[in-house]
Formats: C-alpha cells, sequence, structure tokens
C-alpha cells in the first residue's frame, strides 16, 4: 500500500488527531480541511477546501489512494 497517499478529512478533531498520528508512524498522510478550524491551521502538509465548492474539495483530494473520511 502506498502510505503517502492517505488523505484524511476531519483530522483537526480529537479523534482525527489521533488517527493522523497513527497513520503517520506508517507513512505521509495528507491532512484535508473542508472547513475553517483554526486547530487545522497548524498541521503540516495541510491543503484546505471549502466544502461547498467541489472544485476545491477534487484539488484538495487529488493525488490520495485512500480517504478516510472522520466527520
Amino acid at each position: 500500500m502506498d502510505r503517502d497517499s492517505i488523505v484524511i478529512t476531519g483530522a483537526a478533531g480529537r479523534l482525527g488527531a489521533f488517527v493522523t498520528a497513527a497513520l503517520a508512524r506508517h507513512g505521509a498522510v495528507i491532512p484535508v480541511d473542508l472547513g475553517a478550524s483554526v486547530e487545522a491551521a497548524a498541521m503540516p502538509n495541510l491543503r484546505r477546501a471549502d466544502v461547498r465548492s467541489l472544485d476545491q474539495c477534487l484539488v484538495a483530494l487529488d493525488g490520495g489512494t485512500i480517504l478516510v473520511h472522520l466527520a
């Protein structure tokens, strides 16, 4: 599995931070902030997208082969 292509939405929340940290031990992850989360601003490799814009979401998810959606 190419762990460099794991995209995680909702990574700034409490569960998201735990899941992101666990997956990061095995390789790079790409956190995506689909809202206006203050916590997410400090995350490395953060991609931002307005969930109301399909184009922004597609750009943020581009290159990912695995999607972990935490809502």
